[in-house]
């Protein structure tokens, strides 16, 4: 049998800031992340993989399509293709 103990219950859990707009996106849309954001380098593709990695989980959570291109000035911008 379980014993019953007084307590307080534990304190609620915060959700996650999303830090990219992938929810909000339509097909044929897209966003832009300007190099140096978030850290990054100003070197061209630096923070692609990261950006890539995370746009990969959230579509194969969702059932949806992105891509993802660097740009010579290092930016970065992720299409919904599907």
């Amino acid at each position: 049998m379980y014993k019953i103990k007084r307590g307080t219950p534990a304190r609620p859990t915060r959700l996650a800031q999303a830090q990219y707009p992938f929810a909000s996106m339509k097909v044929d849309t897209y966003f832009k992340i300007p190099a140096g954001e978030y850290g990054a380098s100003k070197s061209p593709g630096s923070f692609a993989p990261r950006v890539a990695g995370a746009a990969y989980l959230y579509a194969s959570r969702h059932g949806i399509k992105f891509a993802i291109r660097s740009q010579k000035n290092g930016d970065v911008k992720i299409f919904r293709t599907e």
